[in-house]
């Protein structure tokens, strides 16, 4: 009876490995996390991995040690795919223009970010490295240069790009009213859709 729940729990435990690695892919990260709670539930378990010397707990060691291997390396998986769906739903890797992909952020921020797993810290220097980009790759370039600005915005996704402007000639305030205008847009499309995001945060010291 033992050896079948011991194979049971095994064959289950590889099947959460398998289905969190894909939620992972598809950028699920609630429901990742979830079947890796399972996981690290049923790995801790002292029925199925106790600490005494049975002989058939000890042939099976190496397992609870592959077991621990592949959990360490979800773990490793479950932050990449924090990062993945910042990086695909913020992508500013073109040059004077920002997209905001908002499937991807949708799904980033339904999440529940862990502190004690490092995910609340993971997602503090994203939001750190964007604010410093926006400032010094945006504002400062409006600002500093004759710029139009152009905000592309439709269901799913909001382009921002920066454009030379040859309209205007030597109108300093003219220019600067615009480039006034232009901020406060950006910034009401940046707050609506995400700025305005509350970050789900479980602390260390809750259960």
């Amino acid at each position: 009876m033992v050896k079948v729940f011991f194979c049971f729990s095994r064959l289950l435990i590889f099947f959460l490995f398998k289905e969190c690695r894909q939620l992972c892919k598809k950028g699920y990260l609630n429901e990742a996390k979830t079947a890796y709670k399972s996981i690290e539930n049923l790995i801790n378990n002292e029925y199925l991995f106790p600490t005494n010397t049975d002989k058939f707990y000890q042939q099976h060691y190496p397992l609870y040690e592959t077991f621990q291997r592949s959990v360490r390396q979800l773990r490793s998986d479950i932050c990449q795919a924090h990062n993945t769906l910042w990086n695909d739903g913020i992508d500013k890797t073109k040059k004077n223009q920002l997209k905001l992909d908002l499937n991807y952020i949708d799904q980033l921020f339904q999440c529940i970010f862990y502190e004690d797993k490092g995910e609340k810290l993971l997602m503090e220097k994203n939001i750190q490295a964007f604010a410093t980009y926006f400032l010094q790759g945006f504002i400062q370039i409006l600002i500093e240069k004759r710029i139009r600005l152009d905000v592309d915005v439709d269901t799913t996704r909001i382009l921002i790009r920066m454009e030379d402007n040859e309209e205007i000639e030597g109108n300093n305030i003219e220019q600067f009213n615009e480039t006034l205008n232009y901020l406060k847009r950006v910034f009401d499309i940046l707050n609506m859709y995400l700025l305005s995001r509350i970050m789900k945060v479980q602390t260390s010291n809750e259960k």
